[in-house]
């Protein structure tokens, strides 16, 4: 529809479509959708505040709508405290379903779960599609590829792709997972665990940790990779600083240059190193930034 239209679902699961202009989309009963599907402009739509801004979203208002589907553009999505499904579909979306056992399903392009106005702490697993604590509690995830904390002690974990995980305030956990993460503790001590080798592998591909810092008692966690795989059981790495690999296995070293510093590992002494993990800024690492 084009102009000012004010849509009344009544009784029932609707779906209201208010295309073009400063609609007024009242849901009524039921279970109801607004859906941005056809703006080619990126919207942003509040169901707390009940107000829409961008694309076809510009000026309206809502009443009564528990889920969003939104456009073909760069969207902003965010729910209310009840459970509410919010869907992205194309472009890089951000999607933040507040209290409630929430769907967010960020469809196509670069999509963020943003938990940022969680008080307490919340868990969220990209590989598993799940979330609990705070407003993660119950929540399901599908095509997301980024995730951003909250202000509790967060628990963010990554899949096989690459993903942005930001723990923001807290003492945060971060896993990664394979593919090239980039991963941000924020304020807090902060921990990022890596669980095999391929999390983080040797080169370009190599995962980035932004705010690694000795004040905050940041920690990279090691202990659950094998560091020498000709022995048995898991062997914890030897931290040799800066010095060279001298052919015995599970020697950890670093180095930096161009502003970035390289945490790299050998687990089979061949002098070569079996991964990487890059840390932003020239940081002068000691073995207790490390659980080994």
């Amino acid at each position: 529809m084009g102009g000012n239209d004010s849509l009344l679902g009544e009784a029932g699961n609707d779906v209201l479509r208010g295309g073009a202009g400063a609609d007024i989309l009242n849901g009524g009963a039921g279970i109801d959708t607004a859906s941005y599907y056809e703006s080619s402009t990126g919207i942003s739509v509040n169901l707390a505040t009940g107000t829409g801004t961008g694309g076809d979203a510009q000026g309206d208002t809502l009443i009564g709508i528990e889920n969003l589907s939104g456009s073909q553009g760069n969207d902003t999505l965010v729910g209310n405290s009840g459970a509410n499904t919010l869907q992205g579909w194309n472009g890089d979306d951000v999607l933040r379903g507040g209290a409630g056992a929430d769907i967010l399903n960020g469809g196509n392009g670069v999509d963020t779960a943003n938990y940022g106005d969680s008080t307490a702490a919340i868990s969220v697993s990209l590989l598993t599609g799940t979330g609990s604590g705070g407003d993660a509690a119950g929540d399901t995830l599908t095509a997301i590829e980024n995730l951003s904390g909250g202000q509790g002690n967060d628990g963010l974990a990554g899949n096989a792709g690459a993903n942005t995980l930001q723990g923001w305030n807290g003492n945060d956990s971060l896993v990664g997972g394979g593919g090239k993460d980039t991963l941000t503790g924020g304020s807090g001590t902060d921990r990022f665990y890596y669980m095999a080798l391929s999390d983080s592998v040797v080169g370009a591909n190599a995962d980035l940790i932004t705010d690694f810092r000795h004040a905050q008692a940041d920690r990279i966690d090691l202990s659950a990779i094998d560091a020498s795989t000709s022995v048995a059981g898991n062997q914890a790495f030897t931290f040799i600083g800066t010095g060279l690999y001298t052919g015995v296995a599970g020697q950890l070293r670093y180095s930096s240059s161009g502003g970035v510093t390289i945490v790299a590992g050998d687990v089979n002494g061949d002098k070569v190193s079996d991964f990487h993990i890059q840390l932003t800024g020239t940081i002068a690492l000691v073995a207790a930034d490390f659980v080994l």
